[in-house]
């Protein structure tokens, strides 16, 4: 069972994909607030940590482009797994983050396998993420950058967002102190385990955290 968010512009039109997860299990919440212009006045009616429930989104058809890459680069900072009702059968990514699609003519155990991979995905990237940086010593930053780069595992996470995830800015220095938080990030991986086969740097693109054996 998951905590799943459904972030629509109607209510109506989310109640068969809401009462399918419910038949699955899951606990589901629909909200209309957290769109465009929105989103500070929703949290502070809910709270801070509202979202934290919520580690699987779902998007609504009903939402543009734009919001939701506004949701997405709102929620950047956690470990969430997106999903979109679509049309198209293929996998999209905003702010460099993977959204898995789903059909809007779903079946139910066509729902309910892609859920379960969901689930197992993010209950090994936890276990990845646990084994790993519990075996290092990590400053706060560090931790928070190995975390966020295991969790979007063989995605090229840009450097811009990833200052924005750890200072909600982008400038020069902290794009100059961004690299010296992987250079250490990597040390620490080759001095502990002998070599750094996991954490790559992209040239003029980002990061990438990938299995040793892709």
């Amino acid at each position: 069972m998951a905590n799943i968010l459904i972030l629509s512009k109607n209510f109506e039109t989310e109640r068969p994909m809401e009462q399918a997860l419910q038949l699955l299990g899951h606990e589901v919440f629909c909200s209309v607030s957290l769109t465009l212009n929105n989103y500070e006045k929703f949290l502070e009616q809910s709270g801070s940590d509202f979202l934290k429930y919520f580690p699987i989104v779902i998007f609504s058809e009903t939402l543009s482009d734009d919001e939701v890459a506004y949701a997405i680069q709102k929620t950047a900072f956690q470990r969430k797994y997106f999903m979109r009702k679509s049309d198209q059968m293929i996998k999209q990514q905003i702010h460099g983050r993977e959204i898995l699609n789903i059909q809007t003519n779903f079946t139910l155990e066509g729902l309910r396998l892609l859920l379960e991979e969901v689930v197992k995905s993010k209950e090994m990237s936890s276990e990845v993420s646990t084994d790993i940086i519990s075996d290092l010593n990590l400053s706060k930053t560090e931790r928070k950058t190995l975390d966020y780069l295991i969790e979007n595992e063989g995605v090229v996470v840009e450097r811009k967002l990833l200052c924005t995830i750890l200072w909600n800015e982008v400038s020069a220095s902290r794009l100059s102190e961004l690299s010296n938080i992987t250079t250490r990030i990597k040390y620490k991986l080759k001095n502990k385990f002998g070599e750094n086969i996991h954490l790559q740097t992209v040239w003029g693109k980002g990061y990438l955290w990938k299995n040793s054996d892709d």
